[in-house]
């Protein structure tokens, strides 16, 4: 078994989306930064989606909408979310700021997995070893 996991390592075919997405996989979720009266504050992977986000931005070959974007329904939902939560707020009524700003890495993430550049052989073999990983862990504590 140990063998097996070490050869679905070795033979990952690596490109910046295959990184980002093992590094948004297995990285801790731990906060670095707590936020007070909110259970979850800011993380590393939400610095690594604000940095994807600047990438994605300041290539001119990205396009928001096109004509192959597959999760343009989740993209209109937090869209929505994000405008009426902004009316909420204007209208007086209390919105928690955080939230909007977890939509908006929602909307970025969508964008992530719309433009993933990785094939299914080298998913299942990150999500192989991921489960390992966990079992690994489990076993441990």
């Amino acid at each position: 078994m140990k063998h097996k996991v070490i050869n679905k390592v070795k033979s990952l075919k690596f490109n910046p989306s295959t990184f980002f997405f093992i590094v948004l996989v297995f990285i801790p979720k731990i906060n670095l930064i707590s936020i007070p009266g909110y259970w979850q504050g800011i993380r590393f992977e939400d610095m690594l989606i604000f940095f994807y986000l600047i990438f994605f931005i300041s290539n001119s070959k990205n396009i928001i909408f096109h004509e192959k974007l597959i999760y343009k329904y989740f993209l209109y939902f937090f869209i929505y979310l994000i405008i009426s939560n902004t009316i909420a707020i204007f209208s007086g009524v209390k919105v928690n700021i955080i939230m909007l700003l977890r939509l908006a890495e929602y909307i970025v993430l969508k964008y992530f997995f719309d433009n993933l550049n990785i094939n299914l052989k080298n998913l299942k073999k990150i999500l192989y070893i991921y489960l390992y990983a966990n079992l690994v862990v489990a076993i441990l504590i």
